[in-house]
């Protein structure tokens, strides 16, 4: 928000000065006039007070994404299913991955079974024997091997490791030869856990009081006196035990519930013994939620009930203090989840959280970054657990709400609710009241049927707050066809239907506002499916001082 001073353009009188409490109008001239003026589009601030927060702060900011300047855009929702639980089922986990070039979710259901689901939806059983992944303990966990398959690891049996790609390699069979280098290998019993990486052609598996490891270049044997091994937790800062390990960087991370360690210089020397540095990055940050941990570049990004990380290096910072009155009021059932996307040709992470909205509401929302400003996002049908998929360096997201698995951001919607709400103005002083005059708005619709906004003008005044209504709408702007005889042109279709032809131009509207306060704030609304603001202002004029 910036303030501007109109002062110096000749405005039109549109009648007599109105008084507190009267219609607006516009000042005219001799009259003081200054605006209130959303045209950088910082970010969601819910560390503080909407009266405290940054002037071009939000104190929510749902399904509009600040891109740059002079550009807040609507947000899109999810895509159709591409498979849907069976009846009595419930999606618990959700893992995207690929087979060579072949694009799949690995789907886990609450009765232990998994499928895996191609992006045209063709459903392939990896077991369809009931808790084979799952009894309702821990949730499975899987990672891949090069693109040759994938690893899976559970606790629901002591034999908790199996190998996939089409087919299932459970624990006492032969092993895949792509998984154990060309070397007979049995798919080893008393392997179980909950979370499974590769690096450096090993299986890495946590299982909260051990760390597991298998021999370089064969996933499938975990022996000491094969190269492979187990690291118990026994460091003081390891509060409950390890939660996960992820590699970045070209080093393997080991996350414990309130702790984080490094792993590096990993070797096999005489007797197949495997050494490797394990050193802590630090003793107080940990990760108890492993389905937030998600590769960043060069780093990680995670979460804890403390916030939203993102580990350098050796270095863990905090990037989500804007986020702080969330994580205040959040309840972390189901457990938050973690991805990347690019949405408008940026890259954000997306965490799911279960929060306390503006109007008092309980809800999953998901918390988004997109490397310089956080804001929230929503879709038609709400996902609980999500997870990326990249292709071709292209990054998206999936999710499900428990029932389908769908790709999220992709379709405008008008049944999508876009919403902000803004800071609680004060201009040159808190204790200078103001006559709010006429709110605009500058942007540019996709749609082809115009945008809009509903929603109030927010008054704090000295005995409570107080709402006004207030509204934008642009309208769809046709072009006329005219012929030779400046006579006009219709068009139509095969359907014998009237075709419209718009122009997708900026427009710049405004309404009439009343009210006197010392604060003033909006609260906007849009069910319009595709736009961009590029500026949302309101003109007001000093009235004189609270209690004057």
């Amino acid at each position: 928000m910036s303030m501007m001073d109109p002062r110096a353009q000749p405005q039109q009188r549109r009648g007599a000065p109105a008084q507190p409490g009267g219609g607006g109008g516009i000042p005219f001239a001799g009259m003081e006039g200054s605006l209130f003026e959303l045209r950088r589009f910082e970010g969601i601030n819910t560390r503080t007070a909407r009266t405290s927060i940054k002037d071009e702060q939000y104190s929510w900011l749902e399904n509009l994404m600040p891109i740059a300047e002079g550009n807040l855009r609507s947000m899109y929702s999810n895509a159709a299913a591409i498979n849907t639980a069976p009846g009595g089922k419930q999606i618990i986990y959700l893992k995207m991955y690929n087979i060579g070039a072949v694009q799949y979710a690995g789907v886990f259901l609450s009765d232990g079974t998994a499928n895996q689901v191609a992006m045209n939806g063709t459903v392939t059983p990896i077991s369809a024997v009931p808790g084979t992944f799952y009894n309702g303990g821990d949730l499975p966990n899987l990672a891949q091997w090069g693109s040759s398959g994938i690893l899976i690891v559970t606790t629901a049996s002591a034999n908790g490791y199996y190998a996939w790609d089409g087919t299932l390699y459970p624990p006492g069979s032969a092993s895949p030869a792509w998984l154990n280098g060309g070397t007979p290998t049995t798919m080893p019993n008393g392997v179980a856990g909950t979370y499974v990486e590769t690096f450096q052609s090993r299986a890495w598996i946590t299982n909260k009081t051990n760390l597991l490891f298998s021999a370089g270049g064969n996933g499938a044997q975990f022996a000491a006196g094969s190269g492979g091994g187990v690291t118990p937790a026994t460091d003081s800062f390891l509060r409950v035990g390890f939660t996960a390990v992820k590699q970045a960087n070209g080093y393997l991370y080991l996350f414990g519930d309130s702790s984080i360690n490094v792993i590096s210089n990993v070797q096999t020397g005489a007797g197949s013994v495997t050494t490797f540095n394990n050193q802590n990055t630090d003793p107080q940050v940990g990760c108890p939620w492993p389905a937030t941990i998600v590769q960043w570049g060069r780093g990680l990004m995670f979460a804890n009930p403390e916030g939203v990380y993102l580990l350098m290096g050796g270095a863990v910072e905090k990037i989500s203090e804007d986020l702080d009155g969330l994580f205040l009021g959040a309840v972390f059932v189901p457990l938050p989840t973690g991805a990347v996307a690019w949405i408008f040709r940026m890259k954000c992470y997306c965490m799911t959280l279960r929060v306390m909205d503006y109007l008092g509401n309980l809800r999953t929302v998901i918390c988004v970054f997109n490397g310089q400003r956080w804001f929230l996002a929503s879709q038609v049908t709400q996902p609980v657990y999500i997870d990326l998929q990249e292709i071709n360096s292209i990054i998206t997201a999936w999710g499900t709400d428990g029932n389908a698995v769908f790709q999220l951001f992709q379709v405008p919607s008008t049944a999508l609710k876009k919403t902000l709400q803004g800071k609680l103005w004060q201009g040159d002083s808190y204790l200078i009241i103001k006559q709010p005059l006429r709110l605009y708005s500058l942007g540019q619709d996709f749609s082809n049927n115009g945008y809009s906004f509903a929603g109030t003008l927010d008054m704090q005044t000295e005995t409570g707050q107080f709402t006004t209504p207030a509204s934008l709408a642009s309208k769809a702007l046709p072009i006329i066809w005219l012929n030779n005889s400046s006579q006009v042109v219709t068009w139509q279709n095969n359907s014998l239907q009237t075709v419209v032809f718009v122009v997708q131009a900026f427009t710049l509207f405004g309404q009439d506002q009343q009210g006197v306060a010392p604060l003033l704030g909006l609260t906007l609304v849009s069910m319009s499916s595709d736009f961009q603001i590029s500026a949302i202002s309101l003109l007001y004029r000093k009235f004189g001082p609270v209690g004057g």
